[in-house]
């Protein structure tokens, strides 16, 4: 049915944003990427030197090619998810100084004689 005082329970029915709410969300993608840094370099320790794996040079050279791309593409899905906290953090500490902000010169005014 909709919210009749607004959008996001704001009775003004403008924007209302939980800067705090924002920051604790982006940990998710923090927490990801540290994952994906950690899962790809067991993986590169691991594959890096593999041998004689499989008995033949023209696959372990292709393997070794294939562990290269794989190592490069979470290097890029990390520093994506990284860039996203970063984004997201930053979002909250601006709508938290906007609101310090804001509320600061709410209490100007209402010092300020009439």
């Amino acid at each position: 049915m909709g919210n009749p005082q607004g959008t996001n329970g704001d009775p003004a029915g403008g924007l209302r944003v939980d800067s705090a709410a924002l920051r604790e969300s982006s940990q998710a993608a923090c927490q990801v990427s540290q994952e994906l840094l950690a899962v790809r370099s067991a993986w590169d320790r691991t594959t890096a030197e593999p041998g004689d794996a499989f008995g033949y040079r023209d696959v372990l050279g292709n393997f070794q090619l294939m562990q290269e791309a794989w190592f490069a593409e979470l290097g890029v899905y990390a520093d994506v998810l990284q860039q996203m906290c970063a984004g997201i953090e930053a979002s909250a500490d601006a709508y938290a100084d906007s609101d310090s902000d804001s509320a600061a010169r709410l209490a100007s005014h209402r010092q300020e004689p009439r």
